[in-house]
């Protein structure tokens, strides 16, 4: 009876231990991930982004239109927005596109003296654009979403988040393994694309041999059924 009972005072420490771990495993803070289509097989076109872990500070929504302002340096459509920050704030901006076109991102400093631009957040996809910075100032940022060529129109979103610096590393290590999946997305399809123009000009090459190849045996069948059909 005594050892039965031991047995049971055993089991129930474990079991005590098990549920301990488990309660402090989910109570850690998640680190960001990559999206789930970047968990896809590499050959899956669909979008990589990271989900920010970060407090979202302002979203704007709006579209770029033909009769939006013009950037003097290339005539690309550009909207302004404007949000005021605190000197050392960690600031991470995303403007991504809701309808089908190549953003471009610009940021300039309160006293217009500095700033940040970036094309697009992952290689061979152009849909977002994203800026990581510590603000050097306080006052009132410009956000200039652009699109990246002068017919280039849509809606979009541009939000401004605040991290904290743990964030702003765990972010960035996010953002990297996303980028360098994308990147190798981009390499294996264009090696895809220049295999299948390397393989149209072979045809055509051998194409053009057989042609000159025919003998005139050949040419006059060729040519004589050409003149029954007439």
């Amino acid at each position: 009876m005594q050892r039965f009972t031991l047995r049971i005072l055993f089991l129930l420490l474990v079991l005590a231990l098990v549920g301990c771990k488990k309660s402090k495993d989910s109570d850690a803070t998640p680190a960001p991930s990559v999206n789930e289509n970047a968990e896809h097989d590499e050959a899956d076109d669909g979008p990589l982004r990271v989900e920010i872990d970060a407090e979202l500070l302002h979203t704007f929504e709006d579209k770029l239109v033909s009769t939006d302002d013009r950037r003097p340096e290339d005539n690309t459509p550009v909207k302004h927005h404007e949000y005021d920050l605190q000197e050392g704030d960690r600031i991470y901006v995303e403007m991504e596109a809701l309808d089908p076109f190549r953003t471009y991102l610009l940021i300039a400093t309160p006293n217009r003296t500095g700033g940040y631009q970036n094309s697009e957040c992952y290689p061979g996809q152009g849909l977002s654009s994203c800026v990581r910075f510590v603000a050097d100032q306080t006052g009132t940022y410009l956000f200039m979403a652009n699109a990246a060529t002068t017919r280039s129109k849509g809606r979009y979103t541009l939000k401004i988040y605040k991290e904290t610096e743990e964030q702003a590393k765990a972010n960035a290590a996010a953002h990297a393994i996303a980028t360098e999946k994308s990147e190798q997305r981009l390499q294996k399809h264009l090696a895809e694309q220049k295999k299948e123009r390397e393989a149209r000009k072979a045809a055509r090459k051998k194409a053009k041999e057989d042609a000159e190849r025919k003998t005139p045996t050949q040419e006059q069948d060729a040519n004589k059924a050409v003149d029954e059909e007439n």
